[in-house]
Formats: structure tokens, C-alpha cells, sequence
């Protein structure tokens, strides 16, 4: 009787306990974005800051800049130009 009763608790209580792939996954995620800091706080002039953010805004910060990068990368100069033709005429005027 007490053998089933803590059968069913056990499975109503909730899941504390991580698993061993979620743990390795949210580290080496969490490695990757540290590297990412690295690589984008050595940039003079977007980097300079961004050490003292806290972690998860700076790790955040340089996975946006690698992901807007990346896209840029791709881009074709027509569309760089019309991307920004709006930007720079306003700065013009």
C-alpha cells in the first residue's frame, strides 16, 4: 500500500531534475554565445560596451549582430542600396 502511494506521488510531483542532454545543450548554447561576445566586443566601435552588459543582454546583443551580419552578408548591392536609401537621404536633409 505505501509502495503505490509513493508511486503516485512521485509521478505527480513535477520534473526539478534537468537532464543530462538538456544541461549539455543549454551549455554549449551558452558557450557558443559567449564566444560571440567575444568575437563582437573586439569590433571598435559596436563592441565597446557591450562587456558591461549583463550576460544574457550581452549574449543576446551578439547573436543579433552575428544573425544581422550574416543576412547582410547575402545581400546584393541593389538591395543594400534600397535597405538604406531612406536612411541616408533623412541624414542628407
Amino acid at each position: 500500500m505505501a509502495l503505490t502511494k509513493h508511486m503516485t506521488n512521485r509521478k505527480a510531483a513535477p520534473k526539478t531534475i534537468e537532464s543530462r542532454e538538456d544541461r549539455l545543450f543549454r551549455e554549449e548554447r551558452e558557450f557558443r554565445a559567449d564566444k560571440l561576445v567575444e568575437k563582437w566586443s573586439r569590433v571598435k566601435e559596436i563592441g565597446r560596451g557591450i562587456p558591461e552588459l549583463p550576460t544574457q543582454t550581452a549574449r543576446n546583443l551578439a547573436i543579433l549582430l552575428e544573425n544581422q551580419a550574416s543576412r547582410m552578408k547575402r545581400m546584393t548591392e541593389a538591395q543594400l542600396s534600397n535597405s538604406f536609401f531612406g536612411l541616408t537621404k533623412s541624414m542628407v536633409a
